[in-house]
């Protein structure tokens, strides 16, 4: 899409950044907070949560949101829960989800996310969902990477004509250290989150 043609969506604001959890969502909050973009969290334990594509006003305004590796951040949201989370809720994920594995995340992908259930877990819910509609089409006018954070700002400061310069803080890092992840784990992640794979091309 062409820049004007963004432009022309952004008659009242500068736009929407969708916060798909565990995609550098904390880096790009604070973007956004600075840089007047309309945030769309990700809390579905709010009885009022509203997906991005039921936001009426959704197609008048620039919209975009971050992709991940589906492995790194299946890897990462583990890591978050078995830490604790960020708070009571996470902890009661945490709990049910992730401690009885005792960090061990091969057994937990063979195990818990064969099951299915953990995938309605909104650190483990696939991307897509975050921003596709019924019809299983994006609603974001722009992808971002994850693993290319500070280029992809560059291109967001272009695109909002935002000639500020942002130091970018990655915010709740929970990827620590080397995890080994065996064959059959990656086999089962690249099955269960083959949407992910397929739309986000990795």
């Amino acid at each position: 899409m062409l820049i004007m043609q963004l432009f022309k969506k952004t008659p009242k604001k500068r736009g929407y950044f969708v916060h798909i959890p565990k995609t550098a969502g904390g880096s790009m909050r604070y973007f956004s907070r600075h840089v007047g973009l309309e945030i769309v969290g990700h809390n579905l334990r709010d009885p009022n949560y509203q997906y991005f594509k039921d936001y009426e006003d959704r197609m008048s305004y620039f919209s975009f949101a971050f992709a991940r590796n589906p492995l790194d951040r299946a890897v990462s949201a583990f890591q978050f829960l078995s830490e604790g989370g960020i708070n009571e809720e996470d902890q009661k994920d945490a709990q049910q989800y992730v401690s009885p594995y005792k960090g061990d995340f091969n057994a937990f992908v063979h195990s818990e996310l064969t099951k299915g259930e953990v995938l309605k877990q909104l650190h483990f819910m696939p991307q897509h969902n975050w921003i596709t509609d019924s019809a299983g089409k994006l609603c974001v006018d722009m992808i971002c990477r994850f693993e290319n954070l500070e280029q992809e700002v560059t291109k967001l400061n272009q695109l909002l004509n935002i000639t500020k310069h942002f130091e970018m803080p990655l915010k709740n890092p929970s990827a620590k250290g080397k995890r080994i992840i065996d064959s059959k784990s990656e086999s089962i992640i690249r099955e269960v989150y083959y949407k992910d794979y397929l739309m986000f091309n990795y």
